[in-house]
């Protein structure tokens, strides 16, 4: 990967962080006040997860080890472990700040919250992830998404939902069950680019079992390619193109299964993912 590109994400995030209104100010307000004071208002507690866990990202895009970063990760962690504690997520109401189990947005808001709960755990202390969360987080992002119909299912948030799960059991290496999974007679006009080059990937090579994609094929260049241009800071359109949500996130989730790849299925080492997709260190 260019270097000068890990350069233009360093100097993003020292700036960032030197800012009066910048990610050390909001580190401020989140030490005195605790991040969302108003817990008891929140309507969609996948919401706030992702916000951190973003911001998090970012900063290790310009240094994993700058000590903002796991302050960013224990707020995430802390943020939907409360979250997933919450006696909302079993209760059905017209109201979303009374209760959080409302088909179709549940069960997917629980599984966006239990991803970030996983992915935010494994990052802040150097192991790989946990494989029962994720593939649970994908089964209840699935089940969501697969409730839409018609127009609701056309929207590029649902269809970004649904690539979201295959993008998660692909970082766990289950090659097989994200084979399947992609495989669903559904349109993906809205997200078409990204379940193109994630449907030609896992077609790659030879599909019995549970074997990775094959590295000589031309799927896994198209794949590079399109990790070469949402890896950049200038690649923001793009993933919002393709329903990834929080720009950084994704670029993480694009490296997290590109590592898996080039390490033929070893456990995740999270400076060699941020030494690709960002500046490392």
């Amino acid at each position: 990967m260019n270097a000068a590109n890990n350069n233009k994400w360093f100097r993003q995030v020292m700036e960032n962080l030197q800012r009066d209104d910048g990610l050390t100010a909001s580190a401020v307000i989140n030490e005195r006040d605790g991040p969302f004071p108003l817990w008891e208002r929140l309507a969609s507690p996948e919401g706030p997860c992702e916000m951190l866990m973003e911001d998090a990202v970012y900063i290790a895009l310009g240094d994993y080890r700058h000590p903002l970063c796991g302050r960013f990760l224990d707020w995430t962690i802390s943020t939907a472990e409360r979250a997933l504690s919450d006696p909302r997520f079993e209760i059905e109401s017209e109201s979303r700040f009374k209760g959080w189990r409302n088909s179709p947005i549940s069960p997917g808001n629980r599984g966006r919250v239990l991803a970030i709960s996983a992915l935010a755990s494994a990052m802040k202390n150097g192991v790989d992830v946990d494989q029962h969360k994720i593939r649970e987080a994908a089964d209840q992002l699935v089940t969501s998404a697969l409730l839409e119909k018609g127009r609701n299912w056309a929207d590029r948030l649902v269809q970004g939902q649904f690539m979201y799960a295959v993008r998660l059991l692909m970082i766990c290496g289950d090659w097989e069950r994200a084979r399947k999974l992609i495989s669903v007679k559904r349109k993906f006009e809205a997200v078409s680019r990204q379940h193109q080059i994630m449907r030609g990937l896992l077609g790659s090579g030879d599909c019995e079992g549970n074997n990775p994609p094959d590295l000589s094929s031309p799927a896994w260049d198209k794949f590079q390619e399109y990790f070469k241009s949402v890896r950049v800071p200038e690649g923001n359109p793009i993933i919002r193109e393709d329903g990834g949500g929080a720009p950084c996130f994704y670029r993480m989730q694009i490296g997290l299964i590109y590592h898996r790849i080039m390490s033929k299925g070893q456990k995740i080492i999270w400076p060699e993912v941020f030494s690709v997709v960002g500046a490392g260190g």
